[in-house]
């Protein structure tokens, strides 16, 4: 099932449109988001980092406009993740 397949190339690109949406959110959130997009463009993704920091990601936006969304993007890491752990 190729929508079910989550890349990295797609991934970044889902978080970096959302970093544009977020533009007036506290910087704390922002980070998270930028953190993430660096952490899967890397060569070694640190999958324990990730997974921390996703948490955070979500917690983050809770009671927030953006709440839908970012459940959405952080089923999508999770995805990811766990494609990862069974690759290495």
């Amino acid at each position: 099932d190729e929508l079910g397949t989550i890349n990295s190339d797609l991934l970044i690109r889902n978080l970096k449109n959302f970093n544009q949406k977020i533009q007036h959110v506290d910087q704390d959130a922002k980070q998270y988001v930028e953190f993430i997009i660096d952490e899967i463009a890397s060569e070694q993704p640190r999958i324990f980092l990730l997974e921390t920091i996703t948490r955070s990601f979500r917690q983050a936006f809770v009671n927030s406009p953006y709440e839908l969304e970012t459940r959405e993007l952080a089923a999508s890491i999770w995805g990811y993740l766990e494609m990862l752990k069974f690759s290495t």
